[in-house]
């Protein structure tokens, strides 16, 4: 009988350890810098008005989430780090989440896929950000390890694989609407495998069926600690009376997103531009990834096993979903990276097998060297090109020199040979295009909201507009935070988390004249001494002096050049951005200075 241990080789336990290192470096480093864009700000508030003991506000948020954040503020504090923590760690573990396919996917499929996940931009954007889609997915990675072993005919004793398969499936359901798309594809598949196995002897379902109703008997006390670790998840620990009522409200969420929406990004500013297509993101941020997954369909095909039709039905229904949810999130673009990166796993997995096996430096290694002197010339002269030093001629004619050189080795090694060395070297330099890419999207100080996966981004202003406030609190009330300030939510979620440190603001749905609290009857009704409002106009007679502040910035779509395409898919360089800003008004007196930024 077939057995599912597979020993670990020295090198190999290397390998997964600098792999689980690099994954927590990778999603840690700076996680804190960047402000919190409106989004993840309006997820963050939830969990600090629970914090707080404050009823929550925002009509939409991850039950997950909110009671993960809820756990981190009580444990470290509400910052910028700490409210990113859970989906870096789910990143970082969904980067190891291939160490439990080994036996599907093969050594060095696993270590393949693993290495995609955890250098993936989308991924790596995804975990360094506050969403609920990077935990869904993480759930839905464990749905698939419990089903895994049904891909061995010999051995389809479940073990335990009910309790990876709940636990997944509970994870999806109270983190993120992306986990209705990932059961629709379930159920699909379900019956579509069904009715193709309806009289057939093989494979013997009912056999299955109650295989796994004794397991579930056997692990009833594991279960009954996961539901009940989901309805605390769910209800932020007994805090938060309307998480459950957020857990089932996410099924109408995702139902919206079949319906065309142009989508609210800021208070102010409505978004025209629906999110790009996954194929489309996966084209520009992870072009290894989809390409070797291409081949990775046909080895799932040609396996057909339980497993193998799974995961390219997911591939592919996926990619059917996403063409029609036009409201759907940036994050479900993870619905097809997760599968695709498991066929790319596949193939790459064949092809490193194949290069070791087959494989000689003479042959192989000469023809990956040689296209690599062609690739290096390719790339200049296409940056020249981008820049109008070149014609047309001199890119075209890189292409050209890369055919001419596999024609020659064609002819001197055989076709083994040119196919193993070509794909090595495409391999390699699409991972150099791959690691430029997630640098360029995860690691400046500001996220570029021009870039297909962002935006929508927080502004470089937020942070001056904290230290501006604190300046004129100090002045004004000699504490940096007790100054009494008057804003309007319409500066949006983003200024709001920014002033969770304040306590002595007061919220207001419209900026007007109030009344001062103490004035006598028939006293003029006056302003506070620091009023924040997105306008750049105060309707007041008071002496208040205003300075405004970048706090967010949107991708201002516009037509691309081929040349200036190509430029910015090598050089990732920021385009042309809406930017929106928050005027900060302080009532003025002979001592009081406002700082110029």
């Amino acid at each position: 009988m077939a057995t599912y241990a597979m020993p670990f080789s020295r090198v190999e336990l290397t390998v997964w350890a600098a792999l689980a290192l690099l994954a927590f470096i990778t999603r840690l480093a700076g996680l804190g810098l960047r402000p919190l864009a409106d989004a993840e700000a309006a997820q963050a508030l939830v969990s600090w008005q629970l914090y707080q003991g404050l009823a929550v506000t925002h009509a939409s948020y991850s039950p997950l989430l909110a009671t993960a954040n809820l756990i981190t503020f009580a444990l470290w504090g509400a910052t910028e780090f700490t409210v990113r923590f859970v989906p870096a760690l789910a990143g970082a573990f969904l980067a190891l989440i291939p160490l439990g396919l080994r036996r599907y996917l093969g050594h060095m499929g696993a270590i393949a896929a693993g290495v995609l996940m955890c250098l993936s931009p989308a991924v790596l954007h995804l975990s360094r950000t506050l969403n609920g889609e990077i935990l869904a997915i993480s759930g839905a990675a464990l749905f698939f390890i419990g089903l895994v072993p049904l891909q061995d005919k010999a051995n389809m004793q479940p073990r335990s694989g009910v309790i990876t398969i709940v636990a997944g499936l509970a994870l999806m359901v109270i983190a993120a609407p992306l986990a209705y798309s990932m059961v629709v594809l379930l159920l699909t598949f379900g019956g579509a495998l069904w009715l193709a196995q309806r009289g057939s002897r093989r494979p013997p379902w009912g056999e299955i069926i109650a295989r796994w109703r004794s397991e579930i008997q056997a692990r009833k006390s594991a279960l009954i600690t996961i539901l009940i670790a989901t309805f605390a998840a769910a209800s932020g620990l007994l805090l938060n009376r309307d998480g459950l009522a957020m857990t089932v409200d996410q099924i109408g969420v995702w139902a919206r997103g079949f319906i065309s929406t142009t989508g609210t990004v800021s208070p102010t500013f409505q978004s025209v531009e629906p999110v790009y297509p996954a194929l489309w993101l996966l084209g520009l941020y992870e072009p290894l990834t989809l390409l070797a997954a291409l081949f990775g369909l046909g080895i799932a095909l040609g396996r057909r096993g339980p497993a193998d039709l799974l995961l390219v039905w997911w591939f592919c229904g996926g990619i059917l979903l996403d063409a029609l949810r036009p409201g759907r999130s940036v994050g479900e673009v993870l619905l097809v990276l997760w599968p695709a990166t498991l066929l790319a796993g596949l193939a790459l997995g064949k092809l490193t097998e194949m290069v070791w096996q087959r494989g000689a430096w003479p042959r192989e290694g000469i023809v990956v060297a040689a296209c690599w002197v062609v690739f290096a010339f390719a790339y200049i002269v296409f940056t020249l090109y981008t820049n109008n030093y070149g014609a047309i001629w001199q890119p075209l004619a890189a292409v050209g020199m890369f055919i001419v050189l596999l024609v020659a080795f064609w002819q001197w090694h055989g076709t083994a040979s040119v196919l193993r060395g070509a794909a090595l070297a495409v391999a390699t330099a699409l991972a150099l295009l791959h690691i430029a890419g997630g640098v360029r999207l995860n690691y400046t100080p500001v996220a570029d909201a021009s870039q297909p996966l962002v935006r929508a981004a927080a502004g470089e202003g937020l942070r001056d507009l904290v230290a501006v406030l604190q300046f004129v609190s100090a002045k004004k009330v000699n504490d940096p935070y007790l100054v009494e300030v008057l804003a309007s939510r319409a500066v949006g979620p983003a200024v709001e988390w920014q002033l969770r440190v304040f306590p002595n603001v007061r919220w207001v749905h419209k900026i007007d004249q109030l009344p001062v609290e103490g004035a006598s009857v028939g006293m003029t009704s006056r302003f506070p001494e620091v009023v924040l409002t997105p306008e750049d106009t105060l309707l007041t007679d008071e002496p208040y002096a205003g300075q405004d502040f970048v706090v967010r910035s949107f991708r201002q779509p516009a037509p691309l050049a081929v040349s200036a395409f190509v430029r910015w898919y090598l050089l990732r360089e920021s385009q042309p951005q809406r930017l929106e800003k928050v005027v900060l008004w302080v009532k003025q007196s002979p001592t009081t200075h406002v700082p110029k930024k």
